[in-house]
């Protein structure tokens, strides 16, 4: 599917998570993810590329910037969980930020030093409407599973350069992106108590008249949730 066309998809996506915003149920266990922000802390493996489309009717990338698969620390925060009331749906608020500096490019199957580097920051906000398998994470020390999607703004800043060898042209591309689009949000959860294992894959995307670029952070998670 092309760029476009799924962009204008999402916002259907995301109208469907607006669906679930009303009707919330409150927590009966002050312990439990619905009862309060939750923050967590634990540890994290992640891959970060940034996609560059000569046109946001493109579905392939011309271009692809990377800095390789690292492990990191895990913090991160998010708004108390929201069940319809006699429903397994729900919703919450996703959001990150980060500085990036990336220095490798995809060339086929490899990851290539070819002296191109792409920095900047990026940012996003998204309510994330899920399905929970099992009970409501952090009431009960049993397996609980969480699968979401979520649509929102993001941000991208991006400067540097690119060799387009996804096209095979080989063209120089010059980088120079600062815009507020849309970001989207896909993660499977797996909860035992207040202890969680996460993979997530998601971004800010932005499109122009002439081109178009997505920041996808990739990550697996694991770490202990705190509820306040």
């Amino acid at each position: 599917m092309a760029l476009r066309q799924w962009k204008n998809h999402s916002w259907l996506f995301a109208a469907i998570i607006l669906v679930l915003l009303p009707f919330p149920i409150k927590a009966e266990d002050d312990d439990s993810l619905l009862a309060g922000y939750s923050f967590t802390v634990g540890a994290s493996a992640k891959e970060l590329t940034l996609n560059y489309y000569r046109s946001a009717d493109d579905s392939d990338p011309a271009g692809i910037m990377t800095g390789g698969l690292y492990y990191t620390y895990l913090l991160r925060a998010s708004s108390p969980f929201t069940l319809r009331e006699n429903s397994r749906w729900g919703y919450y608020f996703e959001t990150g930020f980060s500085n990036y500096s990336l220095s490798k490019q995809n060339v086929g199957e490899e990851e290539l030093d070819l002296g191109t580097s792409v920095s900047g920051t990026y940012w996003y906000i998204t309510p994330v409407g899920f399905y929970l398998y099992g009970p409501v994470p952090g009431e009960k020390k049993e397996l609980s599973i969480l699968t979401g999607i979520g649509v929102g703004i993001g941000y991208l800043k991006a400067k540097g350069s690119m060799k387009l060898t996804e096209d095979g042209s080989n063209q120089l591309h010059n980088v120079d992106k600062d815009e507020i689009d849309i970001a989207v949000s896909v993660l499977i959860e797996a909860y035992y108590g207040h202890w969680v294992s996460r993979i997530y894959g998601g971004g800010p995307y932005t499109e122009s008249r002439q081109d178009a670029y997505n920041i996808v952070n990739f990550s697996w998670d694991v770490g202990y949730t705190f509820v306040f």
